[in-house]
């Protein structure tokens, strides 16, 4: 694969990554008798496709199948493994497109409220991983753990992690194509707001 390829399929989202996928196990499936090109796909598939999902537990599922039908011989087994995973792969695609409303199309304007701001001066040492959830929470509109539905004071706002005990709190406006990064806290006090 060339280093080209690379660098697009690392620019994709796990939405992208896994029609891929689905793509490729297809071609698979056309191509039952050629051994070689499957055992080429199904290592691409699994050192490079699955490795570049920011969903790990997703990508050690469909990792294990692909190992189980490089070790098979028969072509139904194989068959029967391509159609196992692409039931696994739909079920989280459409996991993944229920949170178009949330945080899709991209943000026309991001603003910082002053408490916000406040709670960055707050956390010196954990700077840089608030700066890069930031930057994960735009660039992985589709992954989960990144756009968490709030409860009790916060509903109707999105979060995620920055560390375990340290979370962003923010709302996203779809109507008027804005994210407002609301708070940074700590989960104790996030969950006893």
């Amino acid at each position: 694969m060339t280093k080209e390829k690379m660098t697009q399929i690392n620019v994709m989202s796990d939405a992208e990554l896994l029609e891929q996928i689905l793509y490729f196990l297809n071609e698979i499936r056309k191509q039952i008798k050629n051994k070689i090109f499957i055992n080429q796909t199904a290592t691409d598939l699994f050192y490079i496709y699955c490795n570049q999902l920011t969903d790990k537990g997703l990508a050690w599922i469909i990792k294990g199948r692909i190992y189980q039908f490089l070790k098979l011989e028969q072509e139904e087994g194989i068959i029967n493994l391509t159609k196992e995973i692409e039931v696994i792969i739909k079920k989280a695609h459409e996991k993944i497109l229920t949170l178009r409303p949330f945080i899709y199309p991209p943000p026309k304007t991001i603003i910082k409220t002053p408490n916000y701001i406040k709670d960055f001066g707050k956390f010196p040492s954990n700077q840089d991983q608030i700066l890069q959830t930031e930057k994960d929470i735009l660039t992985h509109p589709f992954q989960i753990k990144l756009h968490k539905p709030s409860k009790g004071k916060w509903v109707g706002h999105l979060h995620a992690h920055v560390t375990k005990n340290l979370l962003i709190v923010y709302l996203w406006d779809k109507d008027g194509s804005q994210l407002i990064w609301e708070r940074i806290m700590k989960h104790t006090e996030f969950d006893g707001s």
